[in-house]
């Protein structure tokens, strides 16, 4: 599956109910990236006008016109076969007149540690349960619960918390953005580890490192207010598909996916390239 995840604020969050209106964004799921480039250019206000021209220039795109960005940060505590499935895919588009370069991103890590705070998302999704759901903060799944839970009374967060958080993560925000005008996308795994069985997942201890592990390149983009793209390249030790994420600046998702259709043109679909998922294949 390849998912979009578009800037904060560039399309509507009118009818849905975010964990976090200030970090969670809407975006799209597709089976390929030429069917995300179609959808998005009906569904965004600035190519919805003229979805042809949007189109044409992203099916000229090729793999040499950009400048890619790779992160080693992101590679770190990588499961048997992600990262080696990720830069083997980075090769192959290499190979085809990609131009790759090393970037260091250490807001990456900082706004890892902003986020951690939880404050923001705390605050925000404490209000939208009072709100609309009161009823169910009981019911939340006790992992979620736990998570929010970054004061004794999580809807009586201290403004200053909220708002230092907030000023914090702004800051980290200007920044990213300012270090990814010097490439067109930052390339990297999208999940770090290989989904596990559930029989190892049967309780609330053996939850708690993977929810949190699971998420962390994805999660960095949110936090960073960037937008991003996540497309199958390749299957890990276990069998599970392997997903490349492109990180793109707040607001350049044309770029983006006409950068990632020019991977797409070069590596194949996730069907052409990994085959159909073993539960789809009829017996």
């Amino acid at each position: 599956t390849v998912g979009v995840k578009t800037t904060a604020g560039r399309w509507s969050i009118e009818g849905i109910s975010p964990l976090s209106p200030t970090l969670d964004t809407p975006g799209t799921l597709t089976r390929t990236v030429e069917d995300a480039a179609l959808a998005f250019s009906v569904i965004d206000p600035t190519t919805a006008a003229d979805p042809d021209t949007f189109l044409t220039a992203v099916d000229r795109a090729d793999v040499g016109d950009f400048r890619i960005g790779v992160c080693e940060a992101f590679f770190d505590d990588c499961e048997p076969g992600i990262a080696e499935g990720v830069r083997a895919a980075l090769g192959e588009l290499e190979g085809a007149g990609a131009s790759l370069r090393a970037i260091d991103f250490p807001e990456a890590v900082e706004g890892y540690a902003e986020g951690m705070r939880g404050h923001i998302v705390a605050a925000e999704f404490h209000a939208l349960m009072r709100a609309e759901l009161p009823d169910w903060l009981e019911t939340l799944n006790p992992i979620l619960k736990e998570r929010l839970e970054v004061h004794e009374r999580p809807w009586e967060i201290p403004a200053v918390d909220y708002y230092d958080n907030l000023r914090a993560v702004r800051a980290l925000q200007a920044r990213a953005d300012e270090r990814l005008r010097r490439v067109d996308a930052i390339v990297c795994p999208t999940v770090v580890m290989t989904p596990p069985p559930v029989a190892e997942i049967v309780d609330l201890a053996s939850q708690r490192g993977p929810n949190l592990r699971i998420h962390n390149n994805a999660y960095l983009v949110n936090i960073l207010g960037l937008s991003a793209l996540t497309m199958p390249v390749a299957l890990d030790a276990a069998g599970m598909p392997v997903g490349l994420q492109l990180i793109a600046r707040s607001g350049n998702e044309e770029r983006l996916l006409a950068l990632a259709c020019a991977f797409e043109r070069t590596l194949g679909t996730a069907r052409r390239r990994l085959g159909v998922a073993p539960m789809c294949v009829s017996t």
